[in-house]
């Protein structure tokens, strides 16, 4: 071994474990800046449905067409429906066809079309392009039922179950605001059925 070679001075390994170090802690730094930018979300299992609950799901403008929809989406969508028909005038039957498409996602449905029957035929107990009492009705059930409610050119509307850790006071206060019959609360023609928050549905059918 040659022991005549010069040691590098004490200053300079400093400073070059410093810089070294400096590197690392850089390098850890946005790997994990990254990482957090970019978090890896795991798919939720989407399941094919032909009805909502007594309701055939058609597409719009077409005939029978099942949607593959989040399982609690799904659920909140058969609660809605049956609250719908339970505020519905009692002549109408139990919803027997909806009209929409459920996006990508499965995590939400425009909504184009509700039919019952009646007489052995069928009727629209909502339909996107009739804006009468029974849309605004169906709006404010929507409102009361999902966190996202878009009305669409042309009369659908867009229902999204996107925001899942909103308060329920705030869905409580945005289903207070939404625009039922010029502002007038106006009174269920059927059943006692309520809400979640145990409110009646403002109903205009």
């Amino acid at each position: 071994m040659n022991h005549n070679q010069h040691p590098l001075p004490r200053r300079r390994l400093l400073a070059g474990a410093a810089a070294a170090s400096a590197v690392t802690v850089t390098g850890l730094a946005a790997t994990s800046t990254a990482a957090a930018a970019s978090p890896t979300h795991a798919a939720t299992p989407l399941l094919t449905r032909d009805r909502i609950g007594s309701a055939l799901l058609h597409a719009p403008g077409g005939g029978p067409a099942p949607a593959r929809l989040q399982a609690d989406f799904h659920d909140r969508l058969v609660a809605w429906l049956a609250f719908w028909s339970a505020n519905s005038p009692a002549a109408w039957s139990t919803p027997v066809q909806i009209e929409g498409r459920a996006d990508r996602f499965g995590a939400a449905l425009t909504l184009h079309a509700i039919r019952y029957r009646s007489d052995d035929d069928l009727h629209d107990g909502f339909a996107a392009a009739r804006p009468d009492g029974s849309h605004w009705a169906t709006l404010a059930s929507l409102h009361h039922h999902f966190p996202v409610v878009t009305p669409l050119a042309g009369g659908a509307i867009q229902v999204g179950d996107r925001h899942r850790n909103r308060h329920p006071s705030v869905l409580a206060r945005r289903a207070r605001r939404s625009p039922v019959g010029g502002g007038h609360r106006l009174t269920p023609v059927k059943g006692p059925a309520q809400n979640p928050d145990g409110a009646h549905l403002p109903g205009a059918w």
